[in-house]
């Protein structure tokens, strides 16, 4: 009786001891989104229970396209969740994953299916099928970290330009973004330790705009980086590697927080050496910006005036929401015949030449004209956002403020209004982004213009004040464009195209006609690309005929400028995909 006691006593123990060694448990909770793109860094999280001996190896596989583990792919290993892994070369199908144990053996649960397209497979790897990185702004920045392992071939080969590239043999990856209106846009590949990393900017056609390999901003190292200012648009990216290294490159897309001024005592102050640098006298010049005003009325976009009033000069937006400029004492604001500037983006600019004519311009479109030959040197101090003698402070976001010491013209106006300067141009001798600079302090203000310009802080000193404007994204709007009321900003149609110079359609896609009409000579008709390149030149006999341009134009927008005795005429030309 006491044997049989025992033997079941040890039986039981037996069972337990056995039932608790077949407890072991996998059960996927977390895969990473693109997990089975080809080069993608991934992740995959997984519970267990039980007891797994000492050595065991979780092992994440991939099925093939049918869903069947007959012969499975190795994503990746480890020893405990998560498990990083990179995506493999697949062909398009139908595909599942799972974790196995290796000791002991246990099966995860199924997860899937995942269905991988043909545009899937060959996803960033050419320039026909990109990553899609979205609309870029300061709120919505853009990162992606990938292996450019075999996924990616040498599709973007620079080596016939030495002065693109080093000419290595490399994994590219491309990528594609869009901008809703000029931008001033930050680029950085990251890279695994050791890895030196090339990066080059593509326009909507694929061609070069500019390349870089050393010291990103956003990481220290051989790692590419570049800041450039681009207008609204489609661009590439491609991240590629020194030579043929496989690893890790963080791609990354951002866009810079431009300048808030709250309308109540908001202002940037200049140093001393504007007080002389900005004296024009009685001579010419260009004051233009980028505004998107908070409220319509009195605003200083840029002022130099003495504290009577009765010196120096002040620019921005007048009392009844028209554009507005004082010199010395006297104002000149564009009559109620000219439309408000409201509070979308607008591109606004005052000029003056040597016949002393005063052009105002908004979005490029020459509104109003008036002599004036005014002295404007003084002695004081300069501002932007506000104005000493009447403190009427501007509200809303300036951007790319420039002061020339010349006249600029109506078609260079236009031309380069979306495009940021590099600071060398003749006669540029103020140059402000009002962008915030990266990695620097934030309270300093930069001069990108001849001669280093003059520098600024925000508000009066360096210190942080009340009167300091903000770092902050610019709300959405439309980029700068043509005024509601210029008969030529879209939509012409054949029987709209009356007077002395039309264009219908415009848009067009391929094919346009340019009208002359009016006096009987020759003129010359030139057609100009947003870089300011004379892209179409031709001498025609002005007639009531019609002009066939046809479809030699690639797809933006131009200016069409006809040169003639009665002057020059300039109208806006979009060609359409």
């Amino acid at each position: 009786m006491k044997n049989l006691r025992l033997s079941w006593r040890l039986s039981l123990g037996l069972m337990a001891c056995m039932g608790y060694l077949q407890a072991q448990t996998i059960s996927i909770s977390t895969l990473a989104p693109n997990a089975v793109y080809c080069g993608s860094n991934s992740f995959i999280s997984f519970t267990k229970t039980g007891t797994f001996n000492a050595g065991n190896t979780f092992t994440v596989q991939l099925s093939n396209g049918s869903g069947s583990f007959a012969s499975p792919k190795t994503l990746g290993t480890g020893g405990a969740s998560p498990i990083n892994y990179t995506g493999l070369y697949v062909v398009p199908g139908n595909y599942s994953i799972r974790i196995v144990s290796s000791n002991p053996v246990v099966t995860s649960n199924v997860i899937g299916s995942y269905t991988v397209t043909l545009e899937d497979v060959l996803r960033g790897s050419s320039f026909s099928y990109p990553i899609s990185a979205g609309k870029i702004t300061c709120n919505t920045p853009f990162s992606s970290t990938i292996t450019n392992s075999a996924c990616y071939g040498n599709d973007y080969d620079l080596a016939l330009n030495a002065s693109q590239s080093e000419g290595q043999v490399s994994n590219d990856i491309y990528y594609k973004f869009t901008l809703e209106r000029t931008e001033s846009i930050d680029i950085s590949t990251c890279a695994t330790a050791g890895l030196d990393t090339y990066i080059h900017l593509l326009d909507q056609y694929g061609n070069h705009i500019i390349s870089n390999d050393d010291n990103g901003i956003h990481c220290s190292g051989l790692t590419g980086s570049l800041t450039v200012n681009l207008s609204k648009g489609t661009y590439y990216v491609v991240s590629e590697t020194y030579s043929s290294y496989i690893g890790s490159i963080t791609t990354q897309i951002s866009a810079r927080e431009g300048l808030y001024f709250d309308g109540v005592d908001d202002r940037v102050s200049l140093d001393s050496y504007s007080e002389t640098l900005f004296n024009f006298g009685t001579g010419p010049f260009t004051l233009e910006a980028n505004i998107q005003a908070g409220k319509v009325g009195l605003g200083t976009i840029f002022g130099k005036r003495a504290a009577n009033g009765s010196q120096g000069f002040c620019f921005g937006e007048g009392g009844n929401g028209r554009l507005w400029m004082q010199l010395a004492g006297a104002n000149y604001e564009a009559p109620l015949t000219t439309p408000q500037l409201g509070t979308g983006c607008r591109h606004v600019a005052v000029t003056r030449g040597a016949n002393d004519t005063l052009r105002f311009y908004v979005d490029g479109i020459l509104i109003w004209k008036i002599k004036c030959s005014n002295n404007i040197s003084s002695t004081a101090p300069v501002l932007i956002g506000w104005d000493q003698f009447y403190p009427q402070y501007f509200k809303g976001y300036i951007r790319d403020l420039r002061i020339w010491n010349l006249e600029r013209t109506q078609t260079q106006l236009v031309a380069y209004r979306d495009y940021r300067m590099g600071g060398g141009e003749t006669g540029l001798i103020g140059n402000y982004q009002l962008i915030k600079e990266f990695n620097s302090p934030y309270q300093y203000i930069s001069s990108y213009a001849q001669a280093g310009g003059a520098l600024g802080v925000l508000g009066t000193t360096t210190s942080a004040e009340s009167s300091d404007p903000t770092w902050s994204c610019q709300s959405a709007c439309t980029s700068p464009g043509l005024l509601a009321n210029d008969e030529n900003a879209t939509g012409i149609t054949q029987e709209e195209a009356t007077g002395e110079l039309k264009v219908y359609p415009n848009p067009f896609v391929n094919t346009t006609t340019i009208l002359l009409a009016g006096k009987q000579e020759t003129v010359r008709l030139e057609i100009v690309n947003m870089n300011g390149t004379v892209v179409y030149k031709n001498d025609v006999y002005k007639t009531n005929e019609e002009l066939e341009i046809g479809d030699l134009f690639a797809t933006g927008f131009y200016i069409l400028r006809v040169t003639g005795s009665e002057g020059t005429k300039i109208l806006k030309l979009v060609k359409a995909q």
